[in-house]
C-alpha cells in the first residue's frame, strides 16, 4: 500500500511537472497577442495625434492664407486711401509726426478682441499677436490685452479688433482718444485675407500713427506713379501729403511695411508704383513681408521715445501700479 501510495504521489508530481511546460507554451500566444494589441494602440494614438496636428495646420492655413493685399484697397464708409479709417488727409489733418496728441499715451495700446477672432488660441489670433510682438520686441511700444487686466471703464480709449469675413482690412490711424460720450471705438477691422504678417504689420503701423509711404511729400523724387493703370475710383489714394502735415526726416523706404506693392490700386493688374532706380527692383507686395524694416523701427522709436520714457519713469517710481502696462507676453522693449 505504501509503495502504491508512493507511486501515486510520484505520478502526480510527474504529471504536474509535465503540465508546467505545457502552460508556458500556452501563455506565449497570449503574450504575443497582448504585444500586438499594445502596438496597435500606440500606432492608433500616434495616428490620432498626427491627425490633430494636420487638422490644426490646415486650420491655420485656411485662416491666414491666402493673403489678399487687395483687401487693403476696398475702402468703405469713413475710409480713405483704401485702409485708413477716420482720417481725411485732404483736409490738412496732421500725422503723429506733427501732432503728439495722435500718440498712444505712455506708448501702450490697450486692445480688445471680439470673440470671432478666437484669442488666444486660434490661428487668426496667433498671427495678430505675432505682428504685435514684432513691434513690442523691436520698439518701445507695448500692446496690452484689456481682457487680461480686467477691462477698462472707457472703451473709446481702447483699440477694438473685429473680424468681418467679407470686409476689407482697415484701421483707425493714430490715437483718437475720448471726444465725448458718444465717442466711436478705435477700430482694427479684419476680413478674410487680412490675417497675414505683412498686412497686419501695415495695419498696426496705422494704429500707431504711421501713414502710407507712397504719399510722402517727397514721393515723386523717389518713384513714379503710373496713373494710367490706377483704378479711377482710387486716384485720391496717390495724393501726396504736405510738409506741414507730415514731417520727413529720412529717405523713402521701399521695404517699409507702410509701402504698398507695385500693383497697388491697379485697375487691370498693371504696375502703378515703380522706383526710379532699376537696382531697387520691384516693390514687394505687403503680403510677402514678414518684419519691420530698420527705418520702420527708427520711425516708431522717434515718435514714441518720449512717451515711452515717461512710462518707464512711472514704472520705476510705482512698480506695482505700472505692472498693468506690461506688453505682449510681458516683453520688455528691445530698445528705448
Amino acid at each position: 500500500m505504501t509503495r502504491g501510495r508512493y507511486q501515486v504521489t510520484r505520478l502526480g508530481e510527474d504529471e504536474g511537472a509535465a503540465a508546467r511546460p505545457g502552460c508556458c507554451r500556452c501563455s506565449r500566444p497570449v503574450r504575443l497577442a497582448l504585444l500586438v494589441l499594445g502596438l496597435v494602440l500606440v500606432l492608433a494614438a500616434a495616428a490620432a495625434v498626427t491627425a490633430v496636428v494636420l487638422l490644426r495646420q490646415e486650420e491655420h492655413r485656411s485662416a491666414v492664407y491666402p493673403a489678399d493685399e487687395s483687401r487693403l484697397y476696398r475702402g468703405g464708409p469713413g475710409v480713405t486711401e483704401g485702409d485708413m479709417l477716420g482720417l481725411n488727409t485732404s483736409s490738412g489733418e496732421l500725422s503723429a509726426t506733427r501732432d503728439p496728441k495722435r500718440l498712444w499715451p505712455l506708448g501702450t495700446v490697450a486692445y480688445r478682441t471680439e470673440a470671432d477672432i478666437g484669442c488666444p488660441y486660434s490661428a487668426r489670433c496667433a498671427v495678430l499677436l505675432a505682428a504685435m510682438a514684432e513691434y513690442s520686441g523691436r520698439t518701445c511700444v507695448r500692446w496690452q490685452s484689456v481682457e487680461e487686466t480686467g477691462g477698462r471703464s472707457d472703451r473709446s480709449e481702447e483699440l477694438l479688433v473685429r473680424y468681418r469675413p467679407d470686409s476689407g482690412c482697415h484701421a483707425s490711424v493714430g490715437y483718437r482718444g475720448f471726444t465725448g460720450a458718444d465717442s466711436p471705438p478705435q477700430l482694427l477691422v479684419l476680413g478674410d485675407g487680412c490675417f497675414n504678417m505683412g498686412i497686419l504689420l501695415h495695419l498696426l503701423g496705422h494704429t500707431l500713427g504711421l501713414w502710407h509711404e507712397h504719399n510722402r511729400p517727397d514721393r515723386d523724387s523717389w518713384m513714379d506713379v503710373n496713373m494710367t493703370n490706377v483704378d479711377p475710383a482710387h486716384t485720391d489714394a496717390f495724393r501726396t501729403f504736405t510738409l506741414n502735415q507730415h514731417r520727413v526726416v529720412d529717405r523713402l523706404d521701399y521695404s517699409s511695411v507702410m509701402m504698398f506693392g507695385g500693383h497697388a490700386f491697379s485697375s487691370s493688374g498693371g504696375v502703378t508704383l515703380r522706383p526710379h532706380w532699376s537696382d531697387s527692383g520691384t516693390l514687394v507686395p505687403l503680403q510677402n513681408k514678414t518684419q519691420l524694416s530698420e527705418q520702420d523701427v527708427d520711425r516708431v522709436q522717434a515718435m514714441y521715445i518720449r512717451v515711452c520714457s515717461k512710462r518707464r519713469r512711472l514704472e520705476e517710481s510705482w512698480p506695482g501700479e505700472g505692472s498693468h502696462l506690461t506688453g505682449i507676453e510681458g516683453q520688455r522693449p528691445g530698445q528705448a
